[in-house]
This record gives structure tokens, sequence and C-alpha cells, in this order.
């Protein structure tokens, strides 16, 4: 990471990583190539699903800048505190040097509290607020950006909506809270090109019938998980 950064004299640069969970290992974001990025491209990636994401671990950030900026984790946020930090970060590179080889080893604890299967408790709802503080953030310097963080708010709203039924909560107060911001932030949601009609479609039942949008999802993803075993035991044979 050092030499990326020498090499293209960037403020920042970030590296790839190996995934490790449920029994298999990935090689994240394979397709991508080195890349040197202004500001505002290097936001976008940061936003963006399924690119370098906001993680500490595969940055190698500038104690200099830290520190004459007083750069500090957001104590009030309990969850995506990384990514709150990068992009205030960010606000002081102009160029950013991406290196798409895995050199960290990330193991998914499909346990811990940022796993997808995990319990729906405040520390994993107060993640939406990090998404807020960052839209606050980008208002005026990043309008781009701030649609990206609204989007993200309503997709999560989607997860933590399935979430709540599948872990039988009887907790009607987060539920509606879910609903509400779902509601508020799902024009951007409709806009972004990063998710897909189907989800789309079957996020409008949100609003009057979240009951029936989890018992859609389900089949659909029970529907994904057996073609996908089926696949795998005609290919054994």
């Amino acid at each position: 990471m050092i030499d990326i950064r020498e090499k293209h004299h960037a403020d920042l640069s970030i590296c790839g990583h190996y995934c490790y969970g449920r029994g298999r290992s990935d090689v994240w974001n394979p397709s991508a190539r080195e890349t040197v990025m202004d500001q505002e491209e290097a936001l976008v990636y940061l936003m963006k699903p399924g690119s370098f994401c906001g993680y500490a671990w595969n940055k190698l950030y500038s104690m200099q800048v830290i520190r004459e900026h007083g750069l500090l984790f957001d104590e009030e946020l309990l969850m995506v505190q990384d990514l709150h930090f990068a992009y205030r970060y960010f606000q002081y590179c102009h160029k950013i040097a991406y290196d798409p080889r895995p050199l960290y080893y990330y193991n998914r604890d499909s346990g811990g509290v940022t796993a997808s299967r995990s319990p729906l408790t405040k520390r994993k709802l107060n993640g939406l607020q990090t998404y807020v503080k960052i839209a606050d953030l980008a208002h005026e310097p990043h309008p781009v950006i701030e649609k990206m963080a609204y989007s993200t708010i309503s997709d999560t709203c989607l997860d933590y909506i399935f979430l709540y039924y599948r872990s039988h909560m009887n907790a009607p107060e987060t539920l509606e809270m879910l609903k509400n911001t779902f509601v508020k932030y799902s024009e951007y949601f409709y806009a972004s090109k990063e998710y897909n009609d189907r989800r789309k479609k079957t996020a409008r039942l949100i609003p009057a019938h979240p009951r029936l949008y989890y018992a859609a999802v389900s089949m659909k993803r029970a529907a994904a998980n057996f073609f996908t075993d089926f696949k795998k035991k005609i290919g054994k044979r």
C-alpha cells in the first residue's frame, strides 16, 4: 500500500481483500483494476455497494492529516463509524490510489453485529444515523453523495424489515420507524441505479403490507437457494 501511494503521489491508498465466510473465500471485487481517482470519484466508490467500502483496515491513512484536522471517530455512532470517518478524511484528499490486489484477509463472522443474520438491535438500528450524518455533511459540497446516502438508508430499511419478521420481533414502534424511514427516503432509492427492478418492485409493498414484503422476499430467497443447491448436485454427477 505504501508502494502504490508513493508511485502515484497519492494522499491515500486503498487495497483489495479476501473475504472469508460461510465456508468459502472470495476475492472482493476481483474485476477491478489499479486506479487513481480524484476526490469526487473516490467518494462515489466509497458509498457504492460492492466497491472498496468504508472499512478502516484497507486504507493507509496519514496521521499528519488526522492530527491537523482533528479527525476522530464519532462516538455517537455505534455502527458504520468507519464509513463516516472515511468520508470526512476524503475531504482532505486530492488523489486516491486503489490497488485491488487482496492484501488483507477479512474473516466475516456470521454472528457479528454487522452480519446480515444478526439480531436487529438498537446498535444495528443506529447505523441508519451514520448515513443521515454523511448526507448532512455532503449536502452542499457533494450532492451526489447526499443522494447515495439517502438511497442507502432506504435500502437498509428493507433489510431490517426483513430481519424484523424473520427474528419474530414484537416491537411495533420499531417496525413503524423502519417503514416511515424507508418512505421518507424512498425517492432516492427508486431513482438509484444500484438496485435492480425486482427489488424496487417488491419494496412497493412496504408502506401498506410489510409482512407481505417479507413473505415475497422469503419465497424468492428459498427458490434461489433451491436452484443453487440443485445445480451443485447436478455438477457433482
